[in-house]
């Protein structure tokens, strides 16, 4: 499974997605390289763009990715206000399948949300834009509340020693949420440091002067 790195995004999505349902192995490998500042540079995302004209193609590319993986399940809808959530059903899954699927950190569901969200989107206006998020087994909701948990820590640690703080092992897309969370902070700011691999983010006091 390939890292996102930088602007240019590079996925091996689901690289080795091994199963051994009825003796068989199977695997997905799909590459995309596309700039996601040059697909949503202003993207605004509301729950009133989400309608089944725009919800259905998304389920159904969803349901063929899995189906050609040999990992073929139903895929459910929920309309949250900052995104669409489309919850892969699991039921069927043997623990090794959610745990590849998944991927390291949740780097294949990361994977499969920067796919589906580049491909549903492509060449529409920004108004016509729907934000998906992947879920699988419980996995995206779990992680939100560990980084909602760590993002208040980390503000808090910081609020008290005004010494800035710096977290390692986040993904791209787990670094964008904590930035969300503590974007409306009076006294807190957020940014990242480093090159990918090896990119930080950052938690310091806005008064904070390097």
């Amino acid at each position: 499974m390939q890292r996102l790195y930088g602007r240019d995004v590079i996925y091996n999505v689901c690289t080795g997605v091994r199963s051994r349902n009825q003796g068989r192995q199977s695997s997905i490998l799909l590459i995309t390289h596309y700039s996601i500042h040059t697909l949503f540079p202003r993207a605004i995302f509301t729950e009133s763009t989400m309608d089944n004209q725009q919800i259905d193609p998304a389920i159904a590319w969803l349901e063929q990715l899995l189906k050609l993986g040999h990992l073929s399940s139903s895929v459910s809808p929920t309309q949250e206000p900052d995104s669409c959530w489309l919850t892969i059903n699991a039921e069927n899954y043997t623990p090794e399948q959610v745990a590849a699927l998944t991927g390291a950190n949740g780097q294949g569901l990361d994977g499969l949300q920067y796919l589906i969200n580049t491909v549903v989107n492509l060449g529409k206006e920004d108004e016509q834009k729907v934000a998906y998020t992947v879920e699988l087994n419980g996995y995206r909701a779990r992680r939100y509340r560990e980084l909602q948990a760590l993002a208040e820590n980390a503000a808090k640690q910081v609020r008290q020693t005004g010494v800035e703080l710096e977290i390692k092992s986040l993904s791209s897309v787990e670094r964008r949420l904590i930035h969300s969370l503590l974007q409306d902070s009076e006294d807190i700011e957020t940014y990242s440091r480093g090159q990918d691999p090896d990119r930080r983010l950052v938690i310091k006091t806005k008064s904070y002067s390097s």
